[in-house]
């Protein structure tokens, strides 16, 4: 059976384009699989400007003496997604991206201790 708009119109339906989710960005500390004694904090990036993975530690500490990625102080950079690159101020939970591309930076404040932001 074919439905034509006018139809869909009449029945108090209607079609939408959702708009795009915004990208997100979380902070966030593991154990460190080869040191289970050991916390790792790093950085999580979904679908920002292209790019969606894991960066590199940014620090790690001893479980148990700091909480989540609290050891970590200072400007920390990491690459990501290959081609990319995460700067985290933990002093101020200043977040930065960058992926070298007009319009390819972006930023946001996260919780330093471990959070999430949207961009």
């Amino acid at each position: 059976m074919h439905v034509s708009l006018p139809v869909v119109r009449r029945l108090g339906l209607s079609m939408q384009v959702m708009p795009a989710l915004a990208a997100t960005v979380e902070l966030k500390a593991t154990a460190n699989p080869a040191n289970p004694e050991q916390d790792r904090c790093y950085a999580i990036v979904t679908d920002l400007n292209g790019c969606s993975g894991t960066s590199e530690p940014f620090c790690s500490n001893l479980l148990g003496l700091a909480d989540g990625c609290g050891s970590c102080n200072g400007v920390k950079g990491k690459e990501i997604c290959g081609s990319a690159a995460v700067e985290m101020n933990f002093d101020t939970g200043e977040f930065r991206f960058e992926n070298g591309l007009p319009d390819g930076s972006a930023s946001c404040n996260i919780d330093p201790f471990g959070g999430t932001c949207t961009i």
